[in-house]
């Protein structure tokens, strides 16, 4: 029943996992040492298997661009390099970064375009200054443009895009959606899968009424449904949650904790999910399974996914 592997391409750190032909990566030596020698040859390895590659780009945190060309970065109030590790997002050259690396991906075979930290920052912005009153723009339609940028290269190869959202954004609450410039509604408009990042271990104690959050993997259920009712009617656009494969901040995390979680995003709606293990150990993960899934693989549409990252 796992049946695709999120690729990491760009981390948030802002270093190139492959060998990559981007100018960019090439000049801030951002793809140094790249473990991916060859990226076509990796996902044909994977396609030999009938396993599906999501090619996941993270996009405004980068620490390493961000260094290499404070040009790109967010602005302090003075009008000086905000220096937190983030690129503008109205930046056009921070954005066509991005979009070349996700042609990158699709030249070499991905099956599927995901963007995480496609969002404004939250943190170490006291004195940041986005420019978006004399913009006349909001940090919503920034990332909406953005996606809608990207969403036109991926459609015109057909191959589905999915965005991460934040667990908080994915709840609705307008002030997390305001200040990340992440929409549930407006960003499903714009690409084929959704998905809420919605780990019990992030949210904090007394979220929905439980003093330790981390210990009810049944809340990737209720962040999978809240993510589905903020959705135009008659939407089309796959919710497909990440949920925590990791013991952090959960004391009863177990493989049946990790079954729970799977069982809860898809009972609510959720098409197949993701799995979040930093560490790469998914010795639980194996162990939660229970049951073929019996899910056919289609590798030009968004399909039911269960991945690993």
């Amino acid at each position: 029943d796992y049946n695709a592997i999120v690729l990491d391409l760009r981390d948030y750190d802002g270093l190139i996992t492959y060998d990559t032909k981007v100018p960019l990566a090439i000049e801030t030596k951002a793809s140094r040492g790249a473990p991916i020698r060859d990226l076509a040859r990796a996902i044909r390895f994977a396609h030999n298997y009938d396993v599906r590659v999501i090619a996941r780009i993270s996009c405004f945190h980068d620490e390493t661009v961000s260094k290499a060309r404070p040009d790109l970065v967010v602005r302090n109030k003075q009008g000086r390099p905000h220096s937190i590790g983030w690129l503008d997002p109205r930046n056009a050259t921070a954005q066509d970064y991005a979009i070349a690396l996700a042609k990158e991906a699709m030249d070499a075979g991905a099956d599927e375009v995901q963007l995480d930290y496609v969002r404004y920052p939250v943190k170490g912005i006291k004195n940041a200054d986005f420019g978006l009153e004399a913009a006349k723009i909001t940090k919503i339609e920034v990332i909406r443009d953005f996606v809608r940028r990207v969403h036109a290269v991926t459609q015109a190869r057909q191959v589905p895009l999915s965005l991460d959202i934040f667990g908080m954004a994915a709840q609705g609450h307008r002030s997390d959606v305001e200040a990340l410039g992440q929409d549930p509604a407006v960003l499903a408009r714009e690409c084929e899968v959704l998905s809420p990042m919605v780990y019990p271990s992030h949210y904090e104690k007394g979220f929905a009424g439980f003093s330790e959050p981390g210990d009810h993997p049944e809340l990737v259920g209720l962040g999978t449904r809240r993510a589905l009712d903020l959705l135009d009617k008659g939407s089309t656009t796959i919710v497909r949650s990440w949920v925590q494969a990791v013991n952090w901040n959960s004391p009863s995390y177990s493989p049946e904790y990790l079954r729970q979680e799977m069982e809860s995003a898809e009972s609510n709606g959720g098409i197949g999910w993701l799995l979040w293990q930093p560490a790469q150990d998914y010795s639980y993960a194996w162990k939660a399974r229970t049951r073929k899934s019996g899910r056919e693989l289609a590798s030009k549409a968004p399909t039911p996914v269960q991945a690993q990252r």
